[in-house]
């Protein structure tokens, strides 16, 4: 038989089982925070997948846009955002504060709001921050606070494309320009190449700026077109935008003047009622009108802005942009010849050049007697810059329509017949000479064979137009070299104050500005004398002398 256990020792071994048991219980504990707080260090925090954007790595990086000579516009790089989890904060506020130092946009209301909900693990805080940022949001320890890597979208040039490239969301979808309309091409990974060049672009929105602020007028816009083929070679609207921070921007700045907007664009119009009159055969150079008074149709005068009431000659009216003798050449056209005439230069309908914005000419449907000749002179009619420019483009190059374009391997139709030769050759004539002796002087420039033709309209108001000398809008468009044109740009100036307020002030000295400045990048020599090279030499020789003097 057993011997039965002494009470002293049963009560060790119950002391005993629960030490054991205790052990296991504190070590299990260990173990269940171990496993925890690993579980924490390496799983990611849950996060609800609609409550932010992020780009998946498998999705292919948004396309690049270049310029025509392959000059790097518009590209992705990966960068950080900062987000925040509410759960992890100890001072929302204080937080806030802090990170208010590096990023002084926050949103303080709508944040302090998200990130005092306890029951949210995910808020953005500001999304793509540079890398200083960066730095210092790390250098500042801010509980709960951290980073997701993104892609941004970049412009290198900043202001320089704006309108062009347009700008894309936080979310990288195109929202504007190239960026919108190639939109699903980018997406893609395929880059897009543009027909405009890089060094133009610059030089014309320099001429620009500083023009604008020369005649202090409310915005400006130009664009600069090779007639033999119609591609965009640059176009600028001011204001402008840096599409980097395009959400920033005011609204305004937004707006692309140059394709969205529709004006009308008073004088410039006449280069295609006279181009009419000569095709058709209703005048010639030296063919007489009758400008000895103001136009009356039924209740309607027409008047010239500065009258000089005479016979004059086709060339001498246009040169002296005669409202009246524009007028009397557009009498002559049978009824429908200058609407089928504007059709076929592509004024009559909304006109796609590869951007998203796409402006549309205003007009009414009737078109009779007095309005085929307010229109002869650009009254009555808008359309945007673009399709002027196309328009006149068509006119002094081969005579043949081309449609304009701004991204290369755009789809479009073949060139379709406007005007013949001799046409040509005489509407060159017709704008060298007002660049030589009309309207247009001051775009004249030494060394060059320009042609253009000014242009002065009244802004529309409410109930007519307003007769205020500084609501004017100024334009000018000009050609270079005159004979075989290679250039083609359009300059237009929105309420130029006085006395440089009319086309040939505010705008022509600029085309003469870029033309200067751009000329030798594009293989444009100046034909100059003997007789102005030893003119130029000696001014040359006089100012260093001067600058060299003592006093």
């Amino acid at each position: 038989m057993r011997k039965k256990k002494s009470k002293q020792v049963r009560l060790a071994e119950v002391a005993s089982f629960r030490s054991l048991l205790v052990v296991m219980l504190l070590l299990s504990g260990f173990i269940f925070t171990g496993v925890k707080l690993l579980w924490l260090g390496l799983v990611p925090i849950d996060e609800p997948e609609l409550k932010f954007a992020r780009v998946p790595e498998s999705m292919p990086i948004r396309g690049d846009i270049y310029d025509r000579n392959g000059v790097l516009l518009a590209t992705t790089l990966k960068v950080k955002s900062l987000y925040a989890d509410p759960k992890m904060m100890v001072d929302v506020q204080e937080s806030l504060f802090k990170l208010a130092t590096v990023v002084p946009t926050l949103d303080f209301k709508a944040l302090s709001k998200s990130l005092s909900s306890k029951t949210k693990r995910f808020v953005w805080l500001k999304r793509q921050l540079t890398p200083s940022q960066v730095k210092q949001v790390n250098d500042l320890g801010v509980p709960g606070v951290s980073f997701r890597e993104e892609y941004a979208r970049v412009y290198p040039h900043e202001s320089l494309m704006a309108h062009i490239l347009g700008g894309v969301t936080v979310d990288g979808n195109g929202i504007a320009g190239v960026e919108a309309s190639y939109n699903e091409d980018l997406l893609a990974g395929e880059d897009v190449y543009l027909t405009v060049d890089l060094g133009l672009q610059g030089q014309l929105r320099h001429v620009l700026q500083s023009n604008m602020e020369r005649v202090s007028a409310k915005s400006t816009w130009g664009v600069v077109m090779d007639p033999r083929t119609s591609e965009v070679l640059a176009m600028v609207s001011l204001p402008d935008y840096d599409p980097n921070h395009f959400g920033e921007a005011e609204r305004a700045s937004w707006f692309n003047k140059a394709v969205y907007g529709a004006y009308e664009m008073g004088s410039t119009f006449k280069v295609f009622t006279m181009a009419q009159g000569l095709e058709e055969g209703y005048v010639h150079a030296e063919t007489p009108l009758d400008i000895t008074k103001p136009l009356r149709i039924g209740r309607f005068t027409i008047n010239d802005s500065h009258p000089r009431y005479k016979v004059m000659t086709m060339r001498e009216a246009f040169r002296r942009s005669s409202n009246i003798g524009a007028a009397r050449v557009s009498d002559m056209f049978e009824t429908g010849a200058q609407e089928a005439f504007f059709a076929k230069l592509g004024l009559l309908t909304p006109l796609d050049i590869g951007l998203k914005e796409i402006g549309r000419p205003i007009y009414t449907n009737r078109w009779g007697r007095i309005q085929t000749m307010t229109r002869s002179y650009g009254h009555g009619i808008a359309v945007t810059p673009v399709q002027m420019a196309a328009g006149i483009g068509a006119i002094v190059s081969d005579g043949y329509y081309k449609h304009p374009h701004i991204v290369k391997g755009f789809d479009m139709d073949e060139p379709s017949y406007v005007v013949g030769d001799e046409t040509v050759q005489e509407v060159r004539n017709l704008l060298q000479n007002v660049v030589e002796e009309g309207t247009g002087r001051r775009a004249k420039l030494e060394g060059y064979a320009l042609g253009g033709k000014t242009g002065t309209a009244e802004k529309s108001i409410a109930g007519g137009y307003s007769k205020d000398e500084d609501h004017n809008l100024a334009s000018f468009v000009g050609v270079v070299p005159v004979d075989d044109p290679k250039l083609l740009a359009l300059i237009m100036v929105d309420e130029p104050k006085a006395p440089n307020n009319q086309g040939g002030s505010a705008a022509a000295p600029a085309f003469r500005q870029f033309v200067g400045r751009v000329a030798p990048m594009v293989g444009l020599r100046p034909k100059i004398t003997p007789y102005d090279l030893n003119k130029e030499v000696t001014k040359r020789v006089v100012q260093n002398e001067v600058q060299q003097a003592p006093w």
